[in-house]
């Protein structure tokens, strides 16, 4: 798994803080499916701003507008919920010293950001695992979607008749805006849900959404799809022994980053020292 690996599609990397780990995800055995408001990127979890397609001269007056654009909005960021990966990029095998710099768990903007500092973990999940699980727990109540990031960044103005910002108001109006809202993201799921500007193509993102019908934050349990655990460069001797107690006996592997030179490398430690 950690060395050799050269199917760049099979696993899927979350990086978390030791913290949030034992007390939550490893104790429960549930990764979180976050709304789009919990996300750290403006693009997702501020209001946005829509033009509206009219027909037979029904237009919305100014204040319904107004009140169109939070109501869809917030449709949208309180019910899409999300759950992000990194993922392997193409290449692996090619040359066995520079693997390193193609997987997922060895980013170092990632550890940075999401990993607590170099002192927290990656957990790597079986992406096939993860998705049957998820239409299994989830199909029959929520609307499910995947897909890699598209990283670009998006003109102020495009075409207003095509933009995922544009409603079609007479339907908007027949509809409302909870069933509107499902057949928007259905059409724009893509602009809407699976873009990001190129600031963070380096994330190298995968994710899920579902769209359900309730504000509150989902979680998949995960069972038997956790596959591996990496630990930071900084995590703890203690906190990486408390990980490996909480999880070793479900087949788990291990392994650290550790940098020599400036260059991430492999620990090769032997974890079974934990056991005691």
């Amino acid at each position: 798994m950690f060395q050799f690996l050269k199917e760049h599609n099979k696993y899927l990397y979350h990086y978390t803080s030791v913290e949030k780990a034992v007390k939550f995800i490893l104790k429960n055995r549930t990764l979180m499916f976050n709304s789009l408001r919990g996300t750290n990127d403006p693009k997702e979890y501020k209001n946005w701003k829509f033009d509206f397609h009219i027909e037979n001269n029904l237009s919305p007056t100014h204040e319904e507008s107004i009140q169109l654009w939070h109501d869809v909005s917030d449709e949208i960021k309180t019910k899409c919920k999300v759950l992000c990966f990194s993922k392997d990029m193409s290449g692996l095998g090619e040359n066995f010293l520079n693997d390193i710099y193609l997987r997922g768990y060895s980013k170092p903007r990632m550890w940075a950001q999401y990993g607590d500092r170099h002192k927290g973990l990656c957990l790597i999940f079986d992406r096939e695992r993860i998705k049957s699980l998820l239409i299994e727990q989830f199909d029959k109540k929520a609307e499910l979607y995947g897909s890699d990031i598209t990283y670009r960044n998006s003109p102020l103005k495009g075409d207003i008749v095509k933009s995922p910002y544009t409603l079609h108001y007479p339907l908007l109006k027949e509809l409302g805006v909870a069933e509107y809202v499902k057949r928007h993201i259905n059409t724009h799921n893509s602009e809407l849900i699976f873009e990001k500007s190129l600031d963070w193509k380096d994330e190298n993102e995968f994710r899920f959404l579902m769209l359900i019908d309730s504000e509150n934050n989902q979680f998949l349990n995960y069972n038997n799809a956790l596959k591996g655990i990496v630990f930071g460069a900084d995590t703890e001797e203690e906190d990486q022994r408390r990980v490996f107690q909480l999880t070793y006996k479900g087949g788990t592997q291990f392994e650290q980053i550790l940098y020599s030179n400036g260059t991430p490398w492999y620990s090769f430690k032997d974890f079974r020292a934990y056991h005691a």
